[in-house]
C-alpha cells in the first residue's frame, strides 16, 4: 500500500523525530493462538481519540509524495508544536481491489484541542476503537509486505475489520536509519459475534 514518501522530511526537519502515540487506559483483548506471525506482536487494544487536522487524497497510494510534502510543510508552519509532530496515514481502499486512481486516504496530524485548522486541512476527531495492533519496524516501502500478515492474524482470531487502517508514524527522520524506522499499524476490529468493535469511520481494508 505504501511507498518511499516520508524520505522528503529529510529536507524539511533538522532534528531525527520521534513521539509515542497512543496513551493511557489501553485494554489489552486476548486472542485465541491460532494464527502467529514471527516476529510481530499484535495485539487487540483500545484507544482514545485523536484530534487532527487532515487533507483529503484520492489517487495511487505509491504516488501521494508530494501532498505528503506539502502537507507536512503546512503542517510544521501552522500547527502549534509541529516541530515533533505525530504524523498519521488514513487509509481507505485497498489498492489490490479499488482502481489506483479511486484509493482515498487521509494525511492528517495530530493537534491540540483548541487548534481550528482551516478551508483545505478542517479538523475533526478520529473516534476512540478497539484495534489489532503492531509495531513494525523498517523502511516504509518494506513494512507493506507485512499488512497482509497482519489481517491474515486479525481473520485468524476471530476478529473482523470495521474502518479504515491507520499508519502512525513513531520514529523517523533524516538522522535515522530507516532500517530502524517504527510505524504502528491500527486496524479497528470487532469481534465475530461479540459486542466488543472499533468505531472508526469509513470502510474496511
Amino acid at each position: 500500500m505504501r511507498y518511499n514518501k516520508f524520505l522528503i522530511f529529510a529536507l524539511m526537519v533538522a532534528v531525527a523525530l520521534s513521539f509515542a502515540c497512543g496513551g493511557g487506559g489501553e485494554k489489552e483483548q486476548q486472542a485465541d493462538e491460532g494464527y502467529s506471525v514471527p516476529g510481530m506482536d499484535i495485539q487487540v487494544k483500545h484507544y482514545p481519540p485523536i484530534r487532527v487536522a487532515y487533507e483529503e487524497y484520492m489517487g495511487p497510494y505509491e504516488e501521494s509524495g508530494d501532498e505528503w510534502e506539502a502537507f507536512a510543510m503546512w503542517a510544521m508552519q501552522n500547527v502549534p508544536q509541529a516541530a515533533t509532530p505525530l504524523f498519521i496515514g488514513i487509509y481507505y481502499d485497498d489498492p489490490e481491489m479499488t482502481p489506483p486512481e479511486s484509493c482515498r486516504a487521509e494525511m492528517a496530524v495530530m493537534v491540540p484541542e483548541d487548534y481550528t485548522g482551516d478551508k483545505e486541512h478542517p479538523v475533526k476527531e478520529i473516534p476512540e476503537m478497539t484495534a489489532a495492533s503492531v509495531r513494525l519496524v523498517g523502511p516504509f516501502e518494506e513494512i507493506v509486505e507485512q499488512y497482509d500478515d497482519v489481517y491474515g492474524w486479525v481473520v485468524q482470531h476471530n476478529y473482523r475489520p470495521v474502518g479504515p487502517m491507520y499508519e502512525h508514524m513513531i520514529k523517523f527522520g533524516p538522522e535515522i536509519p530507516d532500517s530502524e524506522y517504527v510505524t504502528e499499524i491500527r486496524i479497528p476490529v470487532e469481534e465475530i459475534g461479540g459486542e466488543e468493535g472499533g468505531h472508526a469511520e469509513g470502510s474496511g481494508h
